[in-house]
């Protein structure tokens, strides 16, 4: 039979997890000889924990925990399975250590009734090897207010007060469980009532290789002061905030968490004061869902798997998503919802080396917040989406039905690097996004898109930049298959598209370079374009478009669009297969082309235009009362050294002039005034 001493050494057995950076090490032998005599085991008589099972263990489980916080010592629950339906709130006197024999050996089973917000934090906690089977609310933390009201809502001494050094949970499994861990400070959701400078702070999480499994929210933890978190090696499996259950008002009790696996910190509206590191690595997240009746709940549903807000610095790295959505039923299917895989307002950090499958709905699997803005187009919140690297993802999106203007990455905020991604599927034929698409709201600096790759797609765009600003790379990505013909917008398929639509704020020292485009399909009343720079709003200034490559096949390789654009150059790029291998519908001051293969055609909105290296150029310029049929009589202010010039008039009120080197050389025709005249035939 085995000694008392025997047991106690069973039950307090950690299982070995190590969080990034150290955030968890192995106790010497000589603090695991201290630590075992140390604990106060459940099953210890003078408790009267049965754990088999049958048992009710409720009024022992009490009187253990009472025993922890009395007497200051860590608490050990050997194997077996505890009922504990009607356990008693209890809020921490001092730290709380309980070491339980492993996952799924110590259960402690609630049974569906046990009461919300067991353990109240006011100081450290501890917890390892434990499972909890079937409970509500199990961690809380909070300064007493309510999530929509602001009103406190905890009894006083339930309410955190003074900063808390660590809590850590190890190796632990919530199954059945509401939520595991509900931290919340500040008032109400949207309008943080308290001072980021009184508040207490949470100095460490640690939360590695739990398990979370059937429920309706995850680590839930939106505080305003939080320094180091560490979330790794979790798995996080079928979070469904379908069954949450609501209040007498008709909404979610807990606004914002359910069908969140992870969120971290709060929306101060104003980022110059920002919370601390976060770290989630090597975590799983699957099924994160909510298919709640929206007139049952208020409002469409908000699903993320990952949620952060107002980080310092933080690393999302070697994460599996799969199946992030909301999904209700009294919704249509098109219907537009903010459901995303990953949530940032942060700063500073990388998203790298994740997989996101079928992740997000009416968002993006991947969102970056940057300011945001109101109707009329100013600026609400600033200072958020910075300085973020998303590199080496793998993004997939297949769902049949309801892929509406889910984007895989979506860009807010300045100073992003996207590089090295996988983007297959994504796309509907409602929406003109694109898989990696930054909004037209705003003026954002310094974006790199480099080196993706972007597969069999249903959006009319690959990569889709339309914000002003200074400073866009788009080099070395792959666009292979946008499927525009089912769509029922009235736009042209296009590979690469930079658009301004912030007035007044130009769109300058932009590179695109060494891009493949092919297989484009449009609808047959509009084009496939390769790439197209639309000056909307406000003008280009430049621009170099250099050693593309645009495939066969494409009705457009380069279209130069909108208001009047200066210096913009155009080298060296394979254009022979487009029907129309360059169309310039803006006048460009200082364009510069050479070392392209295929024709220049564009369109002058003066009578001046400058041409130079292009073997063979066509010019549509206007003439008013011009038709088709009619002769064109025309004459330069300059010498045309050779070059040969026919006139036609092509559409009413415009005239093409094809240019053609008689030696077969480029043109080098600078800066020519035309004169036009129609002489129709009666």
């Amino acid at each position: 039979m085995a000694s008392r001493r025997d047991l106690l050494h069973r039950a307090i057995a950690v299982p070995a997890a190590a969080a990034a950076g150290a955030a968890v090490s192995a106790p010497s032998p000589a603090a695991a000889a201290g630590a075992e005599a140390e604990c106060l085991s459940l099953r210890d008589p003078e408790f009267g924990a049965v754990g088999d099972g049958q048992a009710d263990d409720s009024a022992a489980f009490d009187r253990w925990l009472a025993a922890l916080q009395q007497r200051g010592r860590p608490g050990a629950i050997p194997a077996g399975r505890y009922r504990v339906p009607a356990v008693t709130p209890i809020s921490t006197t001092g730290p709380l250590i309980i070491r339980g024999a492993g996952r799924d050996l110590a259960v402690l089973d609630g049974e569906g009734s046990v009461p919300n917000n067991i353990f109240n934090l006011r100081h450290s906690v501890s917890v390892d090897g434990v499972t909890f089977a079937n409970w509500r609310r199990v961690f809380v933390i909070s300064d007493g207010s309510d999530a929509d009201t602001g009103h406190r809502a905890f009894p006083e001494h339930f309410q955190w007060t003074e900063d808390i050094g660590e809590f850590r949970l190890t190796g632990c499994a919530f199954r059945g469980t509401t939520q595991p861990v509900y931290f919340w400070s500040g008032g109400p959701y949207h309008e943080p009532t308290i001072n980021t400078e009184t508040e207490p702070t949470i100095h460490r999480i640690v939360l590695t290789h739990n398990i979370v499994e059937r429920a309706w929210g995850g680590f839930y933890m939106a505080v305003l002061n939080l320094n180091d978190v560490w979330i790794e090696g979790n798995e996080f499996l079928d979070i469904d905030a379908t069954e949450a259950g609501y209040n007498e008002s008709g909404r979610a009790p807990l606004f914002g968490c359910a069908g969140q696996a992870v969120e971290l910190g709060r929306d101060r509206g104003l980022y110059e004061r920002t919370t601390g590191r976060f770290y989630i690595r090597s975590n799983v997240f699957r099924n994160i869902l909510d298919r709640r009746h929206a007139a049952s709940t208020g409002r469409f549903p908000e699903v993320q798997a990952i949620n952060i807000v107002g980080a310092t610095y933080f690393e999302i790295i070697g994460n599996h998503l799969e199946n992030v959505y909301s999904d209700p039923p009294d919704v249509p299917p098109a219907t537009v919802m903010d459901c995303e895989g990953i949530y940032l307002k942060a700063v500073h950090g990388k998203i790298a080396h994740n997989d996101l499958i079928n992740c997000g709905r009416g968002e993006a699997s991947i969102n970056i917040k940057g300011s945001t803005y109101d109707s009329r187009g100013e600026i609400k919140q600033t200072g958020a989406g910075t300085h973020i690297f998303i590199h080496h993802n793998t993004l997939i999106w297949d769902h049949p039905t309801w892929a509406r203007e889910v984007t895989a990455i979506r860009l807010g905020g300045d100073h992003h690097i996207v590089s090295n991604n996988f983007i297959s599927g994504y796309g509907h034929p409602h929406s003109d996004y694109a898989p990696i698409y930054e909004p037209d709201q705003g003026a954002r600096d310094n974006i790199v898109i480099t080196d993706n790759i972007i597969r069999d797609s249903r959006f009319i765009h690959g990569i889709a930049l339309r914000c002003g600003g200074s400073g866009r790379t788009i080099r070395g990505n792959i666009i292979d298959g946008l499927d525009g013909a089912g769509q029922d917008n009235d736009r042209d398929t296009v590979g690469i598209l930079l658009r301004t639509r912030a007035e007044g704020v130009d769109m300058s020292d932009v590179l695109i370079s060494e891009n493949q485009v092919r297989r484009l399909t449009a609808r047959p009343d509009r084009r496939t374009v390769g790439l197209q720079v639309w000056a909307h709003e406000a003008a280009f200034r430049d621009v170099v478009i250099g050693s593309n490559m645009l495939a066969s096949g494409l009705d457009c390789g380069i279209h130069v669009r909108g208001m009047p654009c200066e210096r913009v150059t155009i080298i060296g790029n394979h254009l022979a297969g487009a029907a129309t291998p360059v169309d310039l519908g803006a006048s460009v001051a200082g364009l510069v082309a050479h070392d392209n293969h295929g024709w220049l055609s564009a369109e002058a909105r003066s009578e001046a235009f400058t041409i130079a290296g292009w073997g063979r150029a066509r010019l549509r310029l206007p003439l008013p009362h011009a038709r088709p049929g009619d002769g064109i009589r025309w004459a330069a202010d300059h010498d045309l050294d050779g070059t040969l010039v026919s006139a036609q008039a092509t559409g009413e009120g415009e005239v093409t002039l094809t240019l053609l080197n008689a030696a077969q050389e480029d043109l080098a025709i600078p800066q020519v005034t035309w004169s036009l005249s129609a002489v129709r035939h009666t």
